[in-house]
């Protein structure tokens, strides 16, 4: 399997994600990103491990 870098933009659609999931970590009052806080952290790997493979 070849493992290449992720382009710019899969990387920081990722990193935006990342941004998304940690905002709903630390405020506790941002309804929809508190509540699926994990699950956008997992989007964020699975975008740049995708990015890294295809």
């Amino acid at each position: 399997m070849k493992i290449h870098a992720p382009s710019e933009s899969i990387f920081w659609a990722a990193v935006a994600l990342v941004i998304l999931a940690l905002f709903g970590h630390f405020v506790p009052d941002s309804g929809f990103l508190a509540q699926y806080q994990f699950w956008l952290s997992v989007a964020a790997s699975a975008v740049v491990l995708l990015g890294c493979v295809v």
